[in-house]
């Protein structure tokens, strides 16, 4: 597996503290998706959409994280990984 790298083209720097955490990641994929759910169907009690973001959003940062080849960089995006959710 090669680096893994930001969107700005630098790497992530370990040791300085500049990556994202894992459980930050999973919140931020939670919410974009609480939000896309509540656009597409606002009729659903919120206790539904919160278990259906939830469910969606950790499904997205699976398929975003399994999607590009093994053997290549790893780029990190927020953007791709909300396009991967729906």
């Amino acid at each position: 597996m090669g680096p893994f790298w930001a969107t700005i083209g630098k790497p992530f720097k370990t040791r300085s503290g500049e990556t994202i955490r894992l459980a930050d990641l999973l919140d931020e994929a939670e919410d974009r998706a609480f939000k896309l759910v509540s656009e597409i169907n606002p009729d659903l009690a919120e206790p539904e959409r919160r278990e259906i973001a939830r469910v969606v959003g950790l499904g997205a940062v699976r398929y975003a994280d399994l999607l590009p080849n093994r053997q290549s960089d790893y780029v990190f995006s927020w953007d791709k990984m909300a396009r991967a959710q729906w």
